[in-house]
């Protein structure tokens, strides 16, 4: 069975697309037909790779895919798969909760239900969402939906990162780049930390706040941008114990 394409570029013409298919017993290599059928006229693409996996660019448009082997004894070509419509097109999602690099407080001090939803994409079987933090202590967790929602237990005082996959409910099958997200959860009963300062002393940026009652430990970040930009850039991210950095 072919794999759902993934891995493409949404900011040019081509998309890298990744096939994958049961391997033949006795088959030195395949041949693959790409038929275009959105744009009359144009040629069909061939790749004869030599095993059961193709990574290759090719335009954006639909196609049909068609597969055959080729003999390692007599050289000779097997009949053509059946075809299967391939969409070389990005379909994205959009997160609507919680909104991407949000900063969230929880209801309770050590963890809070989550809420995870998307915008939904046409004809879908379902969904995989995986979640991930930023303490490397923390495995990453993956949940399967049909719905295009998930409610989640996650523990406070963590940066969550998620992306979401979907499997197509036709023969279409669909580009996807998945995009990830983020966003902070913090404990209702901590203070958030005020008399924010930054120094820079050698070439080095200091940051010093004030210290808040019941805080273990401290996440402090510090991002830049050019006068002539919109979009901040990370430049230093550390957990310390302490109100100094």
């Amino acid at each position: 069975m072919l794999a759902a394409p993934a891995g493409f570029a949404d900011e040019i013409a081509t998309k890298t697309i990744e096939l994958e298919w049961e391997d033949v017993p006795g088959a030195s290599s395949y041949v693959v037909k790409l038929e275009p059928i959105s744009e009359k006229g144009r040629q069909p693409i061939y790749f004869t790779p030599n095993q059961a996996r193709l990574v290759e660019a090719v335009p954006v448009g639909v196609y049909e895919l068609r597969i055959r082997s080729r003999g390692k004894e007599d050289d000779a070509l097997s009949p053509w798969s059946d075809p299967v419509t391939i969409e070389v097109l990005v379909k994205r999602l959009e997160p609507t909760s919680p909104p991407d690099q949000a900063v969230i407080e929880a209801k309770g001090k050590l963890a809070d239900v989550v809420e995870f939803a998307w915008t939904p994409v046409d004809k879908v079987k379902e969904y995989t969402i995986t979640v991930w933090t930023s303490d490397a202590k923390d495995k990453p967790f993956t949940f399967k939906t049909k719905n295009k929602s998930k409610r989640l237990t996650v523990k406070t005082g963590r940066e969550y990162y998620w992306q979401v996959r979907f499997e197509s409910a036709t023969d279409v099958m669909y580009a996807q780049e998945p995009r990830t997200f983020s966003f902070t959860l913090v404990g209702s009963k901590l203070i958030t930390p005020t008399n924010l300062s930054v120094t820079r002393v050698n070439d080095e940026h200091h940051l010093a706040w004030s210290p808040t009652q019941d805080a273990k430990t401290y996440e402090a970040k510090l991002s830049f941008r050019f006068l002539d930009e919109t979009q901040y850039r990370p430049l230093k991210e550390i957990r310390v114990d302490g109100p100094l950095w």
